[in-house]
């Protein structure tokens, strides 16, 4: 009977591992990379498109937010023909739903990337600005400088040009 104990487990290890394997991997797949594939486009829905929407918005507002309307017109003039073009497609039926989702997500990457490129502009503005304020601030400082050498009793003053009496 011990010798039965002994070898059961051993028994039990080798039957599993030569287990024929599964060939439908997908129903294996974690239940994260399931949510985030692509919807097929029959599965697409009025909801899904108005997410879509949403986010395309809240990422025009935040390009708009660093002024990238104005920075990087041309990427953000493209985002916003692509979101007008879901909008027209939203617009005219049930049909063009999936259609219109995927015209938002990509208006959505186009504005974030406007964001990008804004806020870059941005930044490198700002250093520059500060740049031109520090360069401004030794120059008052070598003009204060100098103006303090130049009435200081150690230098003469200029002798007075011109013809008196």
């Amino acid at each position: 009977m011990k010798k039965l104990l002994l070898v059961l487990p051993f028994f039990v290890l080798f039957s599993c591992a030569s287990a024929p394997v599964k060939e439908n991997a997908a129903d294996e797949a974690p239940a994260a990379a399931q949510t985030t594939a692509p919807a097929a486009p029959e599965a697409v829905t009025v909801e899904t498109a108005e997410k879509e929407k949403n986010r395309a918005i809240e990422a025009m507002n935040k390009a708009k937010s660093v002024k990238a309307d104005v920075a990087v017109k041309d990427e953000f003039g493209k985002a916003l023909g692509i979101f007008n073009e879901a909008e027209t497609l939203s617009a005219s039926g049930a049909g063009n739903v999936a259609a219109a989702a995927g015209k938002y997500l990509e208006s959505e990457v186009l504005f974030l990337e406007a964001y990008e490129k804004a806020k870059a502009k941005r930044e490198e503005a700002v250093k520059q600005l500060d740049k031109a304020k520090a360069d401004i601030k030794n120059v008052e400082e070598d003009a204060k400088a100098m103006e303090a050498e130049q009435g200081s009793p150690d230098v003469p003053a200029p002798a007075a040009v011109g013809g008196g009496v």
